[in-house]
C-alpha cells in the first residue's frame, strides 16, 4: 500500500521528466549545453530538500515530494536558455508534422537499448545473491562511482558532438563526419585513459573520502575498491561506447547499437560465470571483482564492434591518428601511474583526502608534461575548451 501511494506521488515526474528530456534534446540541437547539463544537479538538489525539510514533518513522503520538486527543477532551470532561442511552442496532434513519424520510428530500437542496460543490472543482482553480504553494494557503489567518471568523460562528449554529426551527416559531408567522430574519439581517450590509471591506483583513499564514513567499515572500502579498479579497466570502452553509438544515431541507425548491446549483455553473462568462479578461488577482494570485470571487457569489446562497424559505414574514422594518439596517451598515463603510485605509497600514513588529493595534481601535471612531449595535440585543446568553460 505504501509503494502503490508513494508511486501516485511520484508519476507526476514522468511527465514532467518527458516535457524536460524534449527541453534538453532542443537546446542540445541549438549547441546550448549549460543548462542541460545542470538539471541533473538541480533534481538532486531537489531530492536534498525533500529529505533535509519535507522529510522530518512528512517522512517517507517528504522524499517522494523531494523526487517530484527535483523533477520541476530540472525543467525550470533550462527555461532562461529556451526563451533565448526565441521559439513559439504550441500543442498539436498533427502526426503528418515533418519529423514525427521519423522520431517515432527511430526511438523504438532505442527504447529496447535502454532496456538492455537494466537487464545488466539485474543480471548482477541475480549473480551476486549467492556471494557474500555487501558484495551487491560494494558493486553498485563502485559502478555509481564509475558512472560519475564517464558522465564527465563520455557522455558529455556524446553529447556535445551528435547535434555537430548530424548536421554533417544532413549535408552528406561523410568527411566532416570521419574528422569530427576522429577527434571525439581521441579527445575521449585521451581523457578516459590516464583517468583509468589513476582510479586504479588511487582507488582506496578516492573510496574512503567519499564514503568512508559512519558504519562503513575497511571492508566495505576494500571491496568496493576492488570492484572500482576492475570497472576502471573498462573505462576508455564505456566512454567510447557514448560517442560511436551517437555516431550510429547520427547516421538513423538506432538498431545496430541495440543488437551490439544485445550481445554485450550475453557475453557478460557469460564472463560473469567464468569470472566469478576465478575469482573464487582466492584472486583479489573476492568473486565480486568478476563480476566488474566482466562487465568491463564486454563493453571493451561491444566498443571493439561499433568502431569497426562504423568503420563499414564510412570507410573509415582516420583511424592510424586516433590509434596513434591512444597509444603515446596511453603509455603518458602509465608511467604517471608509476610515479602516482610511489607518491601514493609515500603518503600512506596521511589521512587519505591527502593522498587523493597530492595524487591527482601530480598525476595531471605528470600527464599533461609527458603528452606534450609525445606531441598530443589535445594536451592542448583539451585544457584550453576546460579553461574557456571556467572563463565563461
Amino acid at each position: 500500500a505504501l509503494t502503490v501511494q508513494l508511486m501516485r506521488i511520484m508519476l507526476a515526474t514522468v511527465v514532467i521528466f518527458s516535457i524536460s528530456g524534449l527541453s534538453m534534446a532542443i537546446l542540445n540541437t541549438h549547441q546550448r549545453f549549460l543548462a542541460a547539463s545542470l538539471a541533473p544537479s538541480v533534481y538532486n538538489i531537489g531530492l536534498i530538500i525533500g529529505a533535509l525539510i519535507f522529510a522530518p514533518f512528512l517522512g517517507i513522503y517528504g522524499l517522494a515530494i523531494g523526487a517530484v520538486l527535483g523533477a520541476l527543477l530540472h525543467f525550470v532551470v533550462q527555461i532562461p536558455s529556451l526563451r533565448q532561442l526565441n521559439g513559439q511552442f504550441r500543442p498539436t496532434m498533427d502526426l503528418n508534422s515533418p519529423g514525427v513519424i521519423e522520431v517515432l520510428r527511430l526511438m523504438g530500437p532505442r527504447v529496447l537499448g535502454l532496456g538492455v542496460v537494466q537487464i545488466n543490472f539485474w543480471v548482477n543482482t541475480a549473480l551476486s545473491t549467492g556471494m557474500e553480504k555487501g558484495d551487491l553494494s560494494a558493486l553498485t557503489y563502485a559502478f555509481s562511482l564509475l558512472f560519475t567518471i564517464l558522465g564527465v568523460l563520455g557522455q558529455s562528449v556524446g553529447t556535445a558532438v551528435f547535434p555537430t554529426l548530424s548536421a554533417l551527416m544532413s549535408r552528406d559531408d561523410i568527411p566532416g563526419f570521419r574528422r569530427v567522430l576522429a577527434s571525439a574519439m581521441r579527445g575521449v581517450l585521451f581523457m578516459a585513459l590516464p583517468a583509468t590509471v589513476g582510479v586504479i591506483v588511487l582507488a582506496v583513499p578516492l573510496v574512503t573520502v567519499i564514503f568512508g564514513r559512519g558504519q562503513w567499515t575497511s571492508r566495505n572500502t576494500e571491496l568496493t575498491a576492488w570492484a572500482l579498479q576492475l570497472y576502471a579497466a573498462g573505462l576508455a570502452g564505456f566512454a567510447l561506447q557514448e560517442v560511436l553509438a551517437r555516431a550510429f544515431y547520427a547516421l538513423r541507425d538506432t538498431w545496430t547499437p541495440v543488437v551490439i548491446g544485445v550481445i554485450g549483455v550475453i557475453l557478460n553473462i557469460i564472463l560473469s560465470l567464468i569470472l566469478i568462479n576465478v575469482m573464487r578461488a582466492g584472486i583479489g577482494a573476492g568473486p565480486v571483482g568478476g563480476l566488474a570485470l566482466a562487465n568491463a571487457a564486454a563493453t571493451l569489446i561491444e566498443s571493439a564492434a561499433l568502431w569497426l562497424l562504423m568503420r563499414r559505414r564510412i570507410n573509415t574514422i582516420m583511424d592510424r591518428e586516433v590509434l596513434g594518439a591512444a597509444g603515446r596517451a596511453a603509455l603518458a598515463a602509465v608511467l604517471m601511474g608509476v610515479a602516482v603510485y610511489w607518491l601514493s605509497q609515500r603518503l600512506s600514513g596521511l589521512p587519505a583526502i591527502v593522498v587523493l588529493g597530492a595524487g591527482a595534481l601530480v598525476g595531471a601535471a605528470i600527464f599533461e608534461g609527458l603528452a606534450l612531449l609525445f606531441g598530443l595535440a589535445e594536451a592542448r585543446t583539451v585544457p584550453r575548451a576546460l579553461l574557456s568553460r571556467f572563463r565563461r
